[in-house]
């Protein structure tokens, strides 16, 4: 396989410290994100991304997963908000996946795998180039997005039908007019960390920032995905699957960060709503403030979006949404039809409150 690392057993990332000792350093990546120890930081900021659809010049096999390649001389596709500071232009973007459904995403969010995992790799102009900020600690942003088995994705579907024309190690061809941000989750609230690249040379320069909504894939574009191979022309064939390298330890650092977004913006809702005389109800509610603050904080994209990760991780399954804002069967239902479907409610999470 390339450059003498790969995904096997004896080239493999259990093996990559013989040539690469940083990979037992002290911010490696990935790491296993544990939802319930990230803290809070406010001043996190939103994150701004801008991407040029023109930039896009070409897709490679480069024998460890496929990458489309960006004009990054101006600052038209760029990366700034956030935790970083300045600007960051889009390098380059990749893929991570498995062999199956199972597996396949490098960052695990409490211990559960994704099966691919997107990273959109930017560079600090600080430096004159993407080799010269590759080995700073403030060198590199990479953007990282699971996929999640649900529907097809069409936003996917023009990378996936390249890959026909890159199907070994080292092909490549002109890949053109194709705007990142379709590849983006609607909701873009993250979590970070401080960490490195993950694969060879494993430089500790990457500020790691994983969204929390993933985007969709299908099993048949998965399959797409696993159709590539990591040898050359007139190579024996090797599938290229389970090119991920698997969570590494914290060494001391945070798990991660996050800013204040919707969790704390709802709790505090929660708060008001409860005191009639700093929210009173709507007219449009037959219901009290419980019902205000749902309705208020999902009519934001971003706000929204929250109630989506709460129940993605659990913490409001099995009626724990209804205990949470106080709902009653009468009011369940009143929200149901309005809201529900854009928060993935469904009539048997109800529960009574206790």
């Amino acid at each position: 396989m390339s450059h003498g690392w790969g995904y096997g057993a004896s080239n493999g990332p259990d093996r990559w410290a013989e040539d690469y000792p940083i990979a037992n350093g002290p911010r490696q990546s990935p790491i296993n994100i544990v939802s319930k120890e990230a803290q809070y930081d406010p001043s996190l900021k939103r994150l701004k991304l801008q991407y040029d659809p023109s930039n896009a010049k070409g897709i490679l096999n480069n024998g460890h997963s496929f990458q489309v390649d960006f004009v990054d001389d101006t600052d038209s596709s760029t990366l700034t908000g956030g935790p970083i500071s300045g600007t960051y232009r889009l390098k380059q973007f990749h893929f991570h996946w498995g062999a199956s459904d199972e597996r396949g995403s490098e960052h695990t969010v409490n211990g559960v795998r994704f099966p691919c995992e997107l990273h959109l790799v930017h560079w600090n102009t600080k430096y004159p180039s993407f080799g010269e900020a590759a080995d700073k600690p403030d060198g590199l942003a990479v953007i990282g997005i699971f996929l999640k088995i649900v529907a097809a994705n069409p936003r996917l579907q023009k990378v996936l039908d390249a890959l026909d024309s890159i199907k070994t190690k080292g092909k490549q061809t002109t890949f053109s007019n194709f705007d990142v941000k379709t590849l983006l989750p609607s909701s873009l609230d993250y979590w970070t960390y401080d960490g490195s690249l993950t694969t060879p040379p494993l430089l500790e320069s990457v500020t790691w920032i994983v969204l929390r909504e993933p985007i969709s894939v299908s099993p048949a574009q998965m399959a797409k995905f696993r159709s590539l191979l990591f040898n050359g022309e007139g190579e024996a064939a090797c599938c290229m699957v389970d090119n991920f390298r698997p969570p590494q330890l914290l060494k001391g650092r945070k798990n991660c960060t996050l800013p204040v977004c919707a969790s704390q913006r709802s709790r505090r809702l929660t708060q008001e709503a409860t005191d009639e005389s700093r929210c009173p109800p709507r007219k449009s509610s037959p219901f009290g403030p419980p019902v205000l603050m749902l309705t208020r904080t999902v009519h934001g994209r971003e706000q929204f979006g929250e109630y989506h990760h709460l129940l993605q991780e659990q913490r409001l399954d099995d009626g724990r949404f209804q205990r949470y804002f106080r709902l009653s069967r009468t009011q369940f239902e009143y929200l149901l039809p309005r809201i529900g479907t854009r928060i993935g409610l469904r009539d048997s999470n109800y529960r009574r409150p206790q």
